[in-house]
């Protein structure tokens, strides 16, 4: 077995790329092999011919073997989702809901709020927006 580079051109033959488990065949007369700085090994024909018998057969044999996980791994998932979203669905009217303004980290109680009109500088805020709302009159129209 030879192990030339990607891009090389090589005799006819199969070539595998243990890298990315990949298998190519090259016709007879011969070509380059795909990709970028992938090492290639060729396989000789012999070698090949009892493989193929032997991986057809592990590959019936591991079918019903894949075929059950999947299924078992679609209903694990489902059954995960519900329940999480049952969980969610139980939770959410127990969940602590804090009051708007009211400082839970502290503590403590929060304070009761201010009465209107107590509030420093009040006034001056309420004078600064009622004169910004009134509509400016231009005089050289």
């Amino acid at each position: 077995m030879t192990n030339p580079e990607s891009g090389r051109q090589v005799p006819g033959g199969w070539y595998w790329n243990p890298e990315r488990f990949e298998l190519r065949t090259v016709p007879p007369e011969g070509g380059t092999l795909p990709g970028q700085g992938a090492r290639w090994r060729r396989l000789p024909g012999w070698l090949l011919s009892p493989a193929a018998p032997i991986v057809g057969g592990l590959f019936v044999l591991g079918l019903p073997v894949y075929g059950a996980a999947l299924v078992i791994r679609g209903l694990a998932v489902r059954t995960v989702k519900e329940a999480t979203r049952a969980a969610r669905a139980l939770a959410t009217p127990l969940a602590h809901r804090p009051a708007t303004g009211a400082a839970h980290l502290g503590g403590t109680e929060p304070e009761a709020p201010m009465p209107r009109g107590e509030a420093p500088g009040l006034d001056e805020v309420e004078a600064e927006i009622a004169r910004r709302q009134e509509p400016e009159v231009r005089e050289d129209c």
